[in-house]
This record gives C-alpha cells, structure tokens and sequence, in this order.
C-alpha cells in the first residue's frame, strides 16, 4: 500500500466525537489492524481529540481542528492539529497507575495514549498552532516471520568469508529493507535496542518519510554486505545521530564501516545538517577509532547506559561483563555561532578543554560573588520535563526554565524514577542559563555525577549530569580511545 492520506475537519464539540471515531476506526481496519487494535487506537485518538477540545480553546470559542490518517503498510500515524492555546507536554503530571484508590487523575490521558500507541510526540507549529502525532506500527512483518528458520540462524564464528569484489555505498531502496533487517539481526540478534530494524515495512517508511536516512553497502553480486543511518528527531532537526552500523560477518574486515560512515557524512552535509553525533561503545575501541578518523570529538560519557543484555556478535566478548558504557560524540558539519556558557566553576577547564577539541566557539562566564552578573530572579513554576527510554531503562530529565523550587522537584524526580527500578537518570541543564552555574553543585549533592556537555547548533549547549541506581560499573573496563575522552573517563573517576 502506498501512503494513503486522508483528513478530517471538525468543530471543536465534543458531539463530533462519534465521527472522529468512525472515521480512525475505518482507517485503522484498512492497513489491517484486526477490530480490537482499531478499536483501541479509537480510544487513544478520542482521548487527544476530546483533549484538544476541552483545554485548547477559550470557554464559548467556535473554531475547528483536524485529524488526518495517513495509512501505510507500516501501519497508521494519527495527526490531530489545531491553532488553538500554546501546549507544553512537559506540564502534563506523570500518571502513577500503581498509586492508590485517591490518587490525581492527571496526566491518565496521555499516559493510555502511550500504553496504546507505538509513538505519542507533539510538534510545535509556531504561529500555525500545534500538532499530535499518534502512530501504530502493524505487528506483522517483523524479520522472523519473513525469513526461514535457517536463514535466521547466527553465522558461525569462523564464517566463510565472500569472494573479494568491490562495493558501492548508496542510499538504501525500499526493496533492501528485509536484507538490512537481516544484516542487524545477524549482527546483534534481538537485542538491538531500536526495533524498527527489525520490520522492513517500517524500515521502508521511515526512509520514505525521512525520518531515517539508511546507507547502505551493496557488493558487486548485489547483497546487502553493511548498513548504517541517521535517525533520530525530526527530519528538518539541524542535528542528528549517526549508528545501526552492521556488517555482514562474511565481508568483515573490508573497511565497510569506515565507508558506509562517510558516505553518511557525505548524505548529511549535502542535506544541509549542521551536524551529526554518535555514541560509540566503550567495551571495544573499533567504532570510537573509525568516528575518530572522520572527524567526531568526545564531549560526554554515559555510564551504563546500555543493559548487560545488548551484544554484539563476533565483536569482543558475546556477553557484556556489565552494562555498557557509551560515549557522546559530535561532528559539526559547518560553522557553527558563538555562544557565552555558564558552567559550574568547577567544570568550566574541562568544558573550555571540549568546545576546542571541537573547535567550537564558547565564551563560558563566570557568575556569582566574583562576577557583576547576577542572574535574573527564578519564576515560580520550574520546566521539568521527564522521558523514560523504556527500551534500555534509562530516564532523560530535563530542565528549561529554572523555577524557586528545581532542586527539590528534580530530588522527587529522581526518587520516583529509582523506586520504578530505573538504571540510569541523565539530568539535561540549559548552559546558556547563568542559574545552572549556581545550581549544578546542587544537583550533583544528590548524588548526580558529571557526563558532559551536549552542544547544540543554536548555541543552546546542554550540560549533562548522570545518576546511577545502584548500578555497579567498573570504570577500569572502559575503553577509550580519545585524549579527551580518557580526560572524561579520568574526571568521572576522580568524582566517584
């Protein structure tokens, strides 16, 4: 099935509710879902609209909002949209379904929306309002139920390597896409963290849609020998990550990877990205040495934060001895503004240490009794937004705006989020805000430990600090290659 678009327009009266129901409920029959996933996603898509109704307009406002289908043979994306009043997501209360009988119902909306659909992500349209983005992804398609039971099987250790030949390193066509699902499989199995790799059909629709840019190695007898893609945010997002790299086992050892990254590379500049960042593995030192090569610079490590459970086969040990410890690394692909930075005094040579590495220009001010600047006075309420990476058990908060009581609400954050057995917690602070040089020793009283710092496009540099849940992590057994990145391993063994 081709994309499929279709869209509804409705009053904003909840007695179009009905209609807005038929009208998902026959979308969702038509890719294929049976009567009870149609049904569900009905639920979910009720959910937004009446949502939209209730909290997007003034009392008495007569206006209009949509919602468009666009079916695939991916699946479904529901998109309800309006010009009503501006929405921060990051407001909406967390919903505790463990919380007793008298708990708040806030936040319940959204929280069956994300237990319904594969995908729950609001988009920002400026003076053209706002957007929901619900989408279904069809179960069927998934890599083992289109291949046999042999083909499924691991390549032996001592594999049949492939006759030498040349290869050519291109985007991926959609018909590729069961063979890159098979190449990922053969490389990491089913423990891949990004299940789309999985299902070819969704592979497809992501390329088609640009949410994912998949290149791809194709040998001179026309096999899918290597793959990687950038993905990650929004297709018109000025910075993307670059990964999924796999290699067929018989064509290792070619130099595919350092050719498929480049001719990634290649692909993002020539659609005008800013830039492009990895998170290489630290238990070997291959991907960390090819990024290097092509130009990426370390700027943060991430303790343990892949589960134990993740391997990678015939790549170092099949079992990782604990979890896994990644690095954060950045190539900007064309010059980027100056921006002032307000780090924590104490972390200010090594941040100055990364913006030269990366050659990024960064002016960090101090602030505080030595300095005239004095930051403006804290609003009341904080922007603390929290996003559970459920996949790898790791939790992202996130602070934009600096309210009276930060410390506190993030001390509660942290505590509800270790109480649900998360492993790590990763703390994001705006460095272009004066508070977070005051504020950061604070966090990290809690027990939260530098990572690094995330650079932005925009000159908006995050500063990230990590916790770690009574996750054992022998820092010893992390590899980097790097001087920075050993600076980085070194500072985080000092703190610890």
């Amino acid at each position: 099935m081709a994309q499929d678009t279709s869209t509804l327009t409705v009053p904003n009266d909840t007695a179009y509710l009905p209609v807005i129901s038929a009208y998902v409920t026959a979308s969702a029959a038509q890719v294929g879902f049976s009567e009870d996933e149609a049904n569900r996603i009905r639920l979910a898509v009720d959910e937004a609209c009446t949502n939209v109704i209730e909290t997007a307009f003034e009392p008495g406002e007569e206006a209009t909002f949509t919602v468009a289908c666009q079916k695939s043979e991916a699946g479904l994306r529901v998109i309800i949209a309006d010009q009503g009043m501006p929405f921060n997501p990051a407001a909406v209360a967390d919903y505790d379904p463990q919380a007793g009988l008298d708990r708040e119902l806030g936040g319940l909306g959204f929280y069956l929306m994300k237990q319904v659909m594969d995908e729950v992500r609001f988009v920002s349209k400026g003076r053209e309002g706002k957007e929901l983005h619900l989408v279904k992804y069809l179960e069927s398609g998934n890599i083992a139920t289109l291949l046999s039971a042999e083909e499924l099987q691991p390549y032996e250790a001592k594999v049949q390597p492939a006759p030498p030949g040349s290869y050519v390193f291109r985007l991926m066509q959609p018909a590729e896409a069961i063979e890159v699902a098979r190449c990922v499989y053969k490389t990491y199995g089913y423990t891949y963290p990004g299940e789309h790799v999985y299902y070819p059909e969704r592979l497809s629709e992501l390329n088609r849609t640009g949410e994912q840019i998949s290149i791809v190695a194709v040998s001179d007898k026309g096999e899918v020998a290597g793959y990687c893609a950038i993905f990650g945010g929004r297709p018109d997002d000025p910075i993307r990550e670059l990964g999924q790299a796999a290699v067929d086992p018989a064509h290792r050892g070619r130099q595919i990877i350092s050719q498929l990254t480049q001719r990634a590379i290649d692909e993002a500049r020539s659609r005008g990205l800013a830039g492009l960042f990895g998170e290489p593995v630290t238990n070997h030192p291959f991907s960390q040495q090819v990024g290097l090569k092509l130009g990426f610079r370390d700027s943060a490590i991430l303790l343990g934060y892949i589960p134990q459970s993740v391997h990678f086969k015939k790549i170092g040990a099949e079992a990782l001895p604990q979890r896994e410890t990644l690095l954060y690394c950045l190539l900007p692909l064309r010059p980027w503004p100056a921006a002032p930075v307000y780090a924590p005094p104490q972390h200010r040579p090594l941040l100055e240490r990364i913006y030269a590495d990366l050659g990024l220009e960064r002016h960090t001010v101090a602030v505080g009794e030595t300095s005239k600047l004095v930051p403006r006075p804290r609003p009341e309420q904080s922007l603390l937004s929290t996003r559970v990476l459920s996949a790898i058990n790791v939790a992202r908060l996130e602070i934009t705006t600096y309210g009276q009581y930060v410390t506190t609400e993030v001390e509660i954050k942290l505590r509800e989020l270790c109480r649900k057995g998360i492993a790590c917690v990763h703390l994001d602070l705006p460095l272009g805000d004066p508070w977070t040089a005051l504020l950061g020793t604070d966090f990290e009283a809690q027990g939260f430990l530098l990572a690094g710092v995330l650079p932005k496009a925009d000159g908006q540099d995050v500063l990230r600090l990590q916790y770690l849940n009574a996750v054992p992590i022998d820092l010893d057994k992390i590899h980097v290659v790097s001087e920075v990145g050993q600076e980085l391993l070194a500072y985080v063994k000092r703190e610890t």
